[in-house]
């Protein structure tokens, strides 16, 4: 079984220009921990979470961008992976969700919610 089999398509992204202030909006409208970064060519450039943002400068808070505040280290499968290649990644690298890519390209998000309901069939 393969990665793009249980992703999710629509992954809520932001690009590294926002400001902090949107991605934390984002975060809490859309109930997330984390947000991947892509470029103007939906390339993936990293991600943002809720710590990234608490340990932004306070004094410039409202001026920072996500560029200024995100991990550009991403942890990220293929679409074509398998997912235990995925549920490796999670559970190795402790993370809860990973981007999907397909030629250099942010296609989807996979959580651990995915492949639990994937494998047993809940939704």
């Amino acid at each position: 079984m393969k990665v793009e089999e249980c992703m999710n398509k629509e992954a809520i992204t932001i690009n590294a220009n926002a400001s902090v202030i949107d991605a934390l909006k984002m975060i809490a409208e859309h109930k997330v921990s984390s947000l991947p970064v892509v470029d103007e060519n939906n390339c993936l450039a990293g991600y943002v979470s809720k710590e990234n943002i608490a340990a932004a400068d306070k004094e410039d808070f409202e001026k920072s961008t996500i560029e200024q505040v995100m991990n550009e280290k991403v942890i990220s499968v293929k679409s074509e992976d398998l997912l235990k290649t995925a549920l490796d990644h999670m559970l190795n690298d402790n993370v809860n969700r990973l981007p999907v890519i397909s030629n250099n390209k942010l296609v989807g998000i996979v959580t651990r919610d995915d492949v639990i309901n994937y494998f047993y069939g809940c939704e």
